[in-house]
């Protein structure tokens, strides 16, 4: 008889079918969006948000967290030609984004 071994390989899992615990903010389908909510490639340069939740596939997500995108966290905007990747300052960093990558970030404007 075969057993099924599919719990907790590795120990890497955290009981909510994500690496990092994240499940609580990434979302895989729609929502109910807060007031004012938006992607990080819809900002505009010098505007800084707080981060909310990520939408995306395992890979994408286990990326930008170990960026440090978690939710909370502050992130500013420093370069966006409204094309190409943007460059942001997150905990310090500056770090370049693509646009499918910063389109799946979502943000609460602070300004």
């Amino acid at each position: 008889m075969r057993q099924n071994h599919n719990t907790n390989r590795g120990g890497r899992g955290h009981g909510d079918g994500s690496i990092f615990g994240l499940s609580g903010f990434v979302r895989h389908r729609p929502h109910r969006d807060e007031e004012g909510e938006t992607n990080l490639a819809a900002l505009a340069p010098g505007v800084a948000a707080r981060v909310l939740h990520l939408y995306g596939g395992r890979e994408l997500v286990t990326r930008l967290a170990a960026l440090g995108f978690t939710p909370g966290t502050e992130v500013r905007v420093e370069q966006n030609f409204g094309r190409g990747p943007l460059i942001v300052n997150l905990r310090g960093t500056r770090l370049a984004l693509g646009r499918r990558e910063s389109g799946r970030v979502h943000v609460l404007p602070l300004e």
